[in-house]
């Protein structure tokens, strides 16, 4: 068995799918941190994906992670779970993910939140009327679609399913029993507020205002439909779910590895405030190397996060020009940094990098 623990990130278009593989005392664990896909891959290509991890388990322990629910995260995992759902351990994913099951564990129950599903009950009836713009429309349909998926998913995976926050330490500590492996979760905080500031109170801030009144100001600007369009609505919501991506870090022999999901900008500071932020060895680069995952442009988290290391950055990435991704400027400042390896132009199928450390 080896002695290192093996990284192994997909190329899967513009999406997350990374296994990782640590030895134990008796065999492999493995943890699969998303599988998901939007553009640049077919279904055909997704599921010789999923057989290769699926050998590569073979009959191991396997603990899936979903770091957050969109569909470049998590449609893979959708389209086989008849196969996953028969080698799966555990299923951990972020408290903050928009379900049933999460609306009745009270991670939807502050004013803000209650505004916003207030508000967007209705966009199947908007949808089914077609009473949007086209690009409303789109990302109403998303959503929706979304949503229905990913309740299908967990039910599926019934009592599995763990939904965490960062004060959740039993859960990966149990599943790496046996291993020298150690795995914190470092986001998203037991509460929502600096995400909501971040995602929906951007303006706000500017203005000094306290924090109180600053949710109290989002919640009364979300339930005002002439102030507030259903566009701006689903794309501050899009940031809101990114910011409360499941980041994890992954300590073996001295080495950190730090899965950052879809982080932003206030999914770091918020890390950096609470002191959970130190030099890293490997960093899966946040949202697809977009400008705003990766916080180079703060020098004081940046400099603490590599300190005076030369990391390894590996980058899940698909070209999406309207989205700026991945961003060519964050691409020259990570080579300058250390040695970056990304899945855009990667060939094979399935189409990998194995990292060791």
């Amino acid at each position: 068995m080896s002695d290192f623990v093996r990284i192994r990130i997909y190329n899967v278009g513009l999406g997350d799918c990374i296994l990782v593989s640590v030895p134990g005392v008796k065999r492999e664990k493995h943890i699969l941190i998303d599988f998901g896909s939007t553009r640049g891959k077919n279904k055909e290509y997704l599921e010789r994906v999923k057989d290769h991890i699926i050998e590569t388990v073979n009959s191991d322990p396997l603990a899936i992670v979903l770091t957050h629910g969109h569909l470049d995260h998590f449609k893979g995992l959708y389209h086989f779970i008849d196969e996953f759902d028969k080698i799966t351990s555990v299923f951990l994913t972020t408290k903050y993910l928009r379900t049933p099951e999460t609306r009745r564990l009270g991670t939807r129950e502050g004013p803000v939140l209650r505004a916003l599903d207030e508000r967007l009950e209705r966009l199947k009836v908007l949808v089914d009327q077609g009473n949007l713009d086209d690009e409303s429309m789109k990302l109403a349909s998303e959503r929706l679609t979304t949503d229905e998926m990913i309740d299908r998913l967990c039910k599926r995976l019934g009592s599995r399913v763990r939904y965490l926050d960062r004060e959740s330490r039993v859960v990966l500590a149990k599943f790496l029993a046996g291993t020298m492996a150690k795995a914190h979760i470092l986001s998203p905080e037991p509460s929502e507020e600096s995400y909501l500031r971040f995602a929906f109170g951007k303006p706000l801030e500017n203005k000094g205002i306290g924090g109180g009144l600053i949710l109290k100001k989002i919640r009364d600007k979300i339930a005002n439909r002439s102030e507030t369009s259903f566009r701006e609505l689903l794309m501050r919501e899009r940031e809101y779910d990114n910011a409360t991506s499941l980041v994890i870090l992954l300590n073996w022999r001295g080495k950190r590895v730090l899965f950052a999901g879809d982080a932003q900008e206030s999914s770091w500071k918020t890390m950096y405030d609470n002191g959970l932020l130190e030099p890293i060895d490997v960093l899966k680069v946040a949202h697809h190397a977009s400008h705003n995952g990766t916080p180079v442009d703060h020098p004081d988290i940046w400099s603490k996060m590599i300190g005076s290391k030369k990391p390894i950055f590996l980058v899940s990435t698909y070209p999406r020009k309207d989205w700026g991704m991945p961003s060519r400027d964050l691409l020259q400042r990570l080579e300058s940094t250390g040695m970056v390896y990304s899945t855009e132009e990667l060939e094979g199928s399935p189409a990998f990098i194995d990292i060791e450390i």
